[in-house]
């Protein structure tokens, strides 16, 4: 039998061979991305501390815009009672949560102040729509003072607010104030109402009241031209002599 020749195998060239990163690689890509996430922490903590309290007084502000826009006092409640006879002070009754909290932020806190020093509460508060599609908070007050003829008076202020924007954040609410109306002398038993929005009209509402026992309506318009209009409703017992009868 003859031998067998022997077979010689040529393999071809591969190549270098491609590993896996090495340890040291893998360390330094988690190195950075930590170092990454740390400088993102840091950076929202930073924000966070920097924008806390705006971010807050934002949140205070429309909040309280928001439940003054939509504020109502149940129908009968009295608001407000002048001197009546044998009285040596008023009732009132204290102002709503919500407008204590936007009256600050809105700036008509100190210029509502009684003009005699005494209290001034809030007879209606809502929001109302003029007839040019203006949507507005519009707050009346009962406010004493003092006329030159030396006797203490009640009178109503309205003030008409245009609500702060959502954005930008720092935008802040227009504030217009409205005449001083009145008024009736005190000595006189006056109850004034909380004051309702008219569900059939955007623009008006009405404050019922009574005079030594005898109904009356004051009926308020907000106007195209930020004003509100007041006026005393026919039939109604004579209140503000300033206001033309409706």
């Amino acid at each position: 039998m003859g031998h067998a020749t022997p077979t010689t195998v040529v393999h071809a060239d591969a190549g270098p061979l491609e590993y896996a990163p090495s340890n040291a690689r893998r360390r330094r890509v988690r190195r950075v991305v930590r170092y990454g996430l740390l400088a993102l922490l840091l950076a929202g903590v930073g924000c966070g501390v920097y924008w806390r309290a705006p971010i807050a007084a934002y949140a205070r502000l429309h909040w309280a815009q928001r439940q003054c826009m939509a504020y109502s006092a149940p129908a009968g409640t009295e608001v407000c009672r002048a001197w009546g006879k044998g009285r040596t002070t008023p009732v009132s009754a204290a102002d709503p949560a919500c407008w204590s909290a936007y009256a600050g932020a809105a700036g008509v806190g100190p210029a509502w102040a009684g003009r005699a020093g005494g209290a001034t509460p809030v007879a209606f508060l809502h929001a109302r729509t003029s007839a040019g599609g203006k949507e507005r908070i519009v707050a009346v007050r009962c406010t004493p003072a003092y006329l030159s003829s030396a006797h203490v008076t009640q009178a109503m202020v309205p003030t008409v607010i245009e609500p702060a924007s959502l954005w930008p954040m720092g935008a802040t609410p227009r504030v217009h104030a409205g005449k001083w109306v009145g008024g009736y002398p005190t000595t006189i038993e006056v109850r004034v109402m909380a004051g309702q929005p008219d569900p059939n009209d955007a623009a008006r509402f009405m404050i019922e009241y009574t005079i030594d026992g005898r109904p009356g309506t004051v009926v308020g318009v907000l106007n195209d031209d930020e004003s509100v209009t007041l006026m005393v409703a026919a039939g109604s017992a004579t209140m503000f002599e300033a206001l033309q009868k409706k």
